[in-house]
């Protein structure tokens, strides 16, 4: 995804941030709910009236810029987050899926939203839910032998089942879905 920092004008101090897929979808990143909603108004105002400005940036940029983002206050645009909070979960994302590096000096790199994103997803899908530089794969096995082991309570005591998987650009990312039956489990080793 290309992503991006937008601001109202050039000489702005506030901003928020913008991924773009290959298809033109564009979701902006809500610190209300740390994940990334699709909006069209942003596709409408990217594509043809450019009434924001639209700073490319790269990865690591974002997720630097990431923690800047303010929350939208809820007393005068509580509709707003409303609305973003009641998106399917197909046209949300977490900042792994947008291509994000996680800052490995956040003491949970795994948020409870992302958690919860990932088992509203249908039939048990895997989320990225982190990714890490290569060099940082020790961190990613032990956040998915915590996430095995433990039931935590920030994440309303969810099972969660979790793998690595290595992507391009030598970056491990640690993926989620909800833990399956052990019955649901027996059918799709059956399958195999």
């Amino acid at each position: 995804m290309d992503l991006y920092k937008i601001m109202v004008s050039p000489e702005s101090t506030g901003y928020g941030l913008m991924a773009r897929d290959p298809e033109g979808y564009c979701y902006v990143y809500s610190a209300n709910t740390e994940l990334w909603h699709r909006s069209g108004e942003q596709e409408v105002d990217f594509e043809f009236d450019r009434e924001a400005v639209y700073e490319p940036i790269d990865a690591a940029t974002a997720e630097a810029l990431r923690p800047g983002v303010r929350p939208v206050d809820r007393r005068s645009m509580g509709a707003y987050v409303r609305d973003l909070e009641a998106l399917p979960p197909k046209w949300t994302k977490t900042s792994a899926e947008v291509g994000l590096l996680t800052d490995t000096t956040r003491s949970r790199p795994l948020s409870a939203p992302v958690v919860k994103l990932a088992l509203s997803r249908s039939k048990g899908s895997w989320t990225a839910a982190v990714n890490y530089p290569e060099e940082k794969r020790t961190t990613a096995q032990k956040l998915v032998s915590d996430l095995r082991r433990n039931r935590r309570k920030s994440f309303g005591r969810a099972a969660v089942e979790a793998k690595i998987v290595r992507k391009p650009g030598k970056i491990v990312s640690v993926l989620v879905r909800p833990e399956r039956s052990p019955a649901a489990q027996a059918h799709a080793g059956s399958k195999n």
